[in-house]
This record gives structure tokens, C-alpha cells and sequence, in this order.
């Protein structure tokens, strides 16, 4: 019970730094484009206290790991980016969308390749305290493998205002573009239902990310 608790703990951990590097991945891609907002802001770092939102980072995420939803997904506080600063705004601003879901999947091949180099150490004729360490530690990472590969693609869903948003809109013309802005105050709304009527092809997202995982890792 107390190993399953810890466990649980280390997980959603590892979610929430998912979640904070995700976001400050926008912010260094940004900066590196030109613009400082975020610099100035104070957002790129990985402190915790200066990302959490109450309700994305912890509540919603907790909830849906707590009742074994298929899909877990969050939020950080969004990392202030302007696009007027950059060069070359349009292309920039989608190249910081794509930063978001791309250190989600970085980070699940790092998790991958900090797994297989444990799974190597794992003495399995004599178990042993470090061998239990060991076994939690991967089962760690394999959830945050998980999550950092589900995190990727949930947010390229091209629903206002996740990253699959700006990256879609890059290609719209701008009388499409003014129309899909007027989406975004009820993007969380369109984003639940989505997930509702397509829960089918969420789960079959699920069992695509464990055979991969299942592949690469073990």
C-alpha cells in the first residue's frame, strides 16, 4: 500500500514537470526568435511555484489519474510569448507551438533510455532492496513515458488553444484565421466534447502509445 502510494506520488511529479517544461519550452523558443516577455517575466525556469495553476497543473490532473481516465492531460500557466517581437512573426510563432509537443516527446525517449539502462542493472535470479528501488523507479518512468507521448498529442489537437491551434492556423487564410480566434473562449468546452465523442480513437491512441512504449522501453 505505502509502495503504491509513493509510486502514485512520483507519477504525478513527473507529470507536473512534464507539464512546467512543455511550457517552458514555448518560452525559450521565443526567446530565441527575439522575444523576452518570458525572460522578463521570470518563466524560464523550472520552479514550480512560478508555473502551477491551481486547476491545470494539479486539480484536473489529479482527478483524472485518481479515476483511471484514459486520457490525462493539464496545464501550466501559459508562458506570456509576443509575437511582435520575433523575427519573422508568423513562422516563429508556429515554431513555438511545435516546441511544446516536441519537449514532450524528448523527454519520453529520455525517460525510454534512462529505462532500458535500468532495466540492465536489475539482478533478476536474486532480488535485492536496490532491485525493488530499481523496479519502482522504472515503473516511474514508464507512466512518464506515457504521459509525456499522450501530453504530445493531445496538444497537437488542433482545437483553440492548444499548440495544434497555432500550428493549423499558420496555413489558414486570414478570413479563416479571424473566425478560428472566436473559437478559443470555448476551446476547454470544445475540447471535452471532443474527447467525448472520440473517446473511441483516444483509446486506441492509448493502446498505440503502450505498444510503443512496451517496444522501445522493455
Amino acid at each position: 500500500m505505502l509502495v503504491s502510494i509513493i509510486i502514485n506520488i512520483l507519477i504525478f511529479i513527473t507529470l507536473i514537470f512534464s507539464i512546467i517544461i512543455h511550457e517552458v519550452a514555448h518560452g525559450y523558443v521565443a526567446f530565441f526568435f527575439g522575444d523576452t516577455t518570458a525572460k522578463r517575466s521570470g518563466r524560464l525556469t523550472l520552479n514550480p511555484l512560478k508555473h502551477i495553476d491551481p486547476v491545470g497543473t494539479i486539480i484536473l490532473p489529479l482527478l483524472l489519474r485518481l479515476s483511471n481516465s484514459p486520457v490525462v492531460f493539464g496545464w501550466a500557466k501559459p508562458v506570456p510569448v509576443n509575437t511582435m517581437n520575433m523575427r519573422n512573426p508568423k513562422t516563429s510563432m508556429v515554431l513555438v507551438a511545435a516546441a511544446g509537443p516536441l519537449s514532450n516527446i524528448i523527454q519520453g525517449l529520455f525517460l525510454i533510455l534512462i529505462g532500458r539502462v535500468l532495466l540492465m542493472t536489475i539482478n533478476y535470479q536474486v532480488p535485492t532492496i536496490a532491485s525493488s528501488i530499481i523496479a519502482v523507479a522504472i515503473t516511474v518512468l514508464g507512466w512518464g513515458v506515457f504521459y509525456n507521448f499522450l501530453l504530445a498529442f493531445f496538444n497537437l489537437i488542433p482545437i483553440p488553444p492548444l499548440d495544434g491551434s497555432r500550428i493549423l492556423r499558420f496555413f489558414m487564410p486570414s478570413s479563416l484565421q479571424v473566425l478560428f480566434d472566436k473559437l478559443e473562449p470555448y476551446g476547454i468546452l470544445l475540447i471535452f466534447i471532443v474527447l467525448y465523442f472520440f473517446r473511441d480513437a483516444f483509446d486506441y491512441v492509448y493502446k498505440l502509445i503502450i505498444y510503443v512504449i512496451g517496444n522501445l522501453m522493455y
